[in-house]
């Protein structure tokens, strides 16, 4: 009573048969281990879930980096702006409009004037879900020089014809 080896049609594979037994097929791989064993079955899958959740806080990092980054030059430009409506003698009020309107509603204009210079700075919160943290603030400064200095009347003896809108110099 020995066991009949059939070689099957493909390499490596082998169908055994014994006697009062159905035949069976035998996969012999010499010098390699099987692909799956049973040990390693769910590997894969407790892999992603601990490797899911760390992909998934990178991709939030990196978005809130990017919105931070372009919540930031929209303060520079809301900065850069109001800094040369003030220096050309527009007023607070069109400069605060203008942070508003590029920066956002929660954009704050400060500004000071000395040795003909216009200083502004704009503060913003973090944009997003980083704005609900006090230590989140944005903020951005520029300068312009003053074009409408406000003692250029003071100097040339006060208004006069010459530099009143419309006059030419000319005189009456």
């Amino acid at each position: 009573m020995s066991d009949h080896l059939d070689h099957g049609s493909r390499p490596g594979r082998h169908v055994v048969a014994r006697a009062g037994r159905p035949p069976r097929r035998v996969s012999v791989r010499r010098g390699r281990r099987p692909a799956h064993t049973r040990s390693d079955h769910g590997a894969v899958t407790a892999e992603y879930a601990v490797l899911l959740p760390t992909v998934v806080l990178v991709l939030v990092a990196l978005v809130a980096t990017a919105a931070v980054g372009v919540q930031q030059v929209r303060s520079q430009d809301a900065a850069g702006s109001a800094a040369r409506i003030l220096a050309r003698g527009d007023g607070e009020t069109a400069a605060a409009e203008a942070v508003r309107r590029m920066a956002g509603e929660s954009a704050r204009l400060e500004h000071t004037e000395a040795d003909g210079w216009v200083s502004v700075s704009v503060t913003h919160a973090g944009p997003g879900p980083l704005g609900w943290f006090d230590g989140v603030r944005l903020s951005a400064e520029a300068s312009a020089p003053q074009q409408w200095p406000e003692d250029a009347s003071d100097e040339a003896g006060g208004a006069d014809e010459a530099s009143a809108p419309g006059g030419n110099g000319a005189g009456p």
